[in-house]
């Protein structure tokens, strides 16, 4: 068995704190949402060295805005509509919300809602459950990686404003996660 201590990983450019352009910054950027992981793991402990992140991070991170309740009602509606497009199309717009809309799904659910409608919201849980993130969430999470290794009371500051975005948002939860590593580290280094 081979193991390997990956907590060092990138502490090099740690110590050398990098000044960073504002070409170099949105290239990081955008390179924090690829799927190349390497690029992703390199944007990330560019990001974590350069001294202007948390404040390009500032400019670029939001808490999670909540779905609006009223259209997520509507298209779950649509899904027992007697036309096929609409249906459809209800479909899509769910998917497209993304896991904050799961408590709403769990709730129709609980309603005895027709076969068609429990047939889609099924296949809705399903994949919001096994989805791989988009390059968007991808970006979004290695962004909060970066304020995370910061661990600075300014970084802390801005996940804990992420924090307060929409419970069933992803970005709101890995927030709050970073933020308990974040306290369970300042503990154990008691």
């Amino acid at each position: 068995m081979l193991l390997w201590d990956v907590r060092d990983l990138g502490r090099d450019t740690q110590s050398r704190p990098l000044q960073l352009s504002a070409k170099e910054l949105e290239a990081l950027w955008t390179d924090l949402g690829s799927e190349d992981a390497p690029r992703g793991y390199r944007a990330i402990c560019s990001l974590r060295a350069g001294t202007q992140a948390l404040a390009f991070f500032r400019e670029r991170l939001r808490p999670a805005p909540p779905a609006d309740s009223g259209r997520v009602a509507r298209l779950i509606a649509d899904l027992d509509d007697e036309r096929f497009a609409v249906r459809e199309k209800a479909t899509t717009e769910l998917e497209k919300l993304g896991k904050e809309i799961e408590p709403a799904l769990h709730k129709a659910l609980q309603g005895k809602p027709s076969l068609e409608v429990r047939r889609r919201i099924d296949r809705l849980l399903e994949k919001l459950e096994s989805a791989a993130p988009s390059p968007e969430q991808l970006r979004l999470l290695r962004a909060l990686e970066v304020l995370e290794h910061i661990g600075t009371p300014e970084a802390r500051e801005l996940l804990r404003t992420l924090a307060k975005g929409a419970s069933g948002a992803r970005l709101t939860q890995e927030a709050k996660a970073s933020l308990d590593r974040l306290a369970n580290r300042a503990v154990a280094g008691r």
